[in-house]
């Protein structure tokens, strides 16, 4: 009789290297992460507590966090948490447990520990514990605009006007959502024979998005600093094109993430031209413009 054996085994092989392979289950499920947000002015809580692997969230029947005030370790407040699209839970079933829950009496600010229980469908029992704060909001407040009173343009050479914004914010830069500069030209000249607006309107601002100031530092009295450099076109820029001059109005908006906002309005720039037959004090001398000076 033929022996089969090998033929035999290693049809089996080949086989089992067609077979579809099926992933080993992951481990067990973990709380990855646990996320406090406070309104203060409608003094709602939002908490989202993160399970990892989503995939895996299924198997958790509950997760609750409770709330303890540091140093005292007091217990404040107590959540029970869905992850079925309700009560502030944005997406159902995709392993992130939320809760958006109104307080009364509103929460205190300062430290907290944050300790988060999940109950897995086995009787065991997740936990993961952090500390957050709930820090009070400030609106911020422009405190001055450094830029100067008198701008003047050179004959031929694009130069920049340097602006810089002094912020109070007591929750720091992070707050900040932006500071934007607004300009109403409706005071300069409109070509380069030197005619103006027969019409200027006071608030005509305009702005753009990218019309942004950039953080610089924080000073020694803890204001934010703010800065911006414009570019200042010549009275000849060579192509056929001149500075504008005249008066121009500038506008200063800071907004934080919860948008509160400071607007700080009508700062007056007045820009000249080297050439124009008139030594401009404070903006113009003999070396900068020795045509007028």
């Amino acid at each position: 009789m033929k022996n089969t054996t090998i033929p035999l085994l290693i049809l089996l092989l080949a086989a089992a290297c067609n077979l579809p392979v099926t992933p080993a289950t992951s481990g067990q499920p973990e709380i990855e992460n646990i996320f406090l947000d406070y309104d203060q002015e409608n003094t709602t809580v939002f908490l989202q507590v993160q399970i990892t692997p989503p995939a895996q969230a299924d198997l958790i029947d509950s997760v609750r966090v409770d709330l303890y005030s540091l140093p005292e370790h007091e217990h404040v407040a107590d959540f029970t948490l869905k992850d079925d699209g309700t009560q502030g839970d944005l997406l159902p079933n995709n392993g992130t447990f939320s809760v958006m829950e109104m307080q009364d009496p509103p929460l205190a600010f300062g430290a907290y520990l944050i300790e988060s229980p999940a109950y897995p469908a086995d009787g065991s029992i997740l936990t993961k514990t952090v500390t957050s704060a709930i820090m009070e909001e400030f609106p911020p407040a422009i405190v001055s605009v450094d830029m100067p009173e008198i701008y003047s343009l050179d004959p031929t050479v694009w130069t920049d006007l340097e602006i810089a914004v002094t912020i109070d914010d007591p929750n720091g830069a992070d707050d900040i959502k932006y500071v934007r500069y607004y300009i109403n030209t409706d005071f300069l000249t409109v070509d380069c024979q030197g005619h103006f607006n027969d019409n200027p309107q006071d608030d005509n601002y305009q702005s753009d998005p990218t019309w942004q100031m950039t953080y610089s530092h924080t000073d020694g009295e803890g204001h934010l600093v703010y800065t911006t450099s414009i570019p200042m076109r010549p009275v000849d820029d060579g192509a056929g094109g001149c500075g504008k001059t005249g008066i121009a109005l500038f506008r200063f908006l800071v907004k934080d993430k919860n948008n509160q906002q400071d607007i700080l309005s009508e700062i007056v720039l007045e820009i000249v031209s080297c050439g124009d037959g008139e030594c401009q004090a404070g903006a113009e001398d003999a070396e900068t413009c020795p045509e007028d000076c």
